[in-house]
């Protein structure tokens, strides 16, 4: 079986991979983009807070550039937890969106 060799830097291959990611999201999450995307290419870790009510982030624990728990979690509802910009927001502002991408989006 032949495999494929990457030759290139770690940063390349950081760089393709990101590439064939987001050509692919665009054909399954037009708007969206997977856990790893947030943990290595965001070019910021978090979300903007919208609603500044609600328990704040406890830890540092984030997926999808919104916390992973909130202070006093365990008694925190529904109602509590805060608003934050929405992945389509976030890409627009950072202009992220592929060509194409926004008008997918429902």
């Amino acid at each position: 079986m032949d495999l494929c060799v990457f030759r290139g830097t770690e940063e390349e291959l950081g760089e393709a991979c990101g590439i064939y990611l987001l050509v692919l999201l665009k054909q399954h999450g037009p708007g969206r983009r997977p856990w790893r995307w947030w943990e290595y290419f965001a070019p910021e870790k978090h979300r903007r807070r919208i609603d500044p009510r609600g328990a704040g982030p406890a830890g540092e624990r984030w997926a999808f550039g919104v916390p992973f728990q909130l202070e006093g979690s365990a008694l925190a509802g529904v109602r509590d937890w805060p608003c934050f910009e929405s992945e389509l927001d976030y890409l627009r502002r950072h202009r992220l969106l592929l060509p194409g991408e926004e008008s997918t989006c429902g």
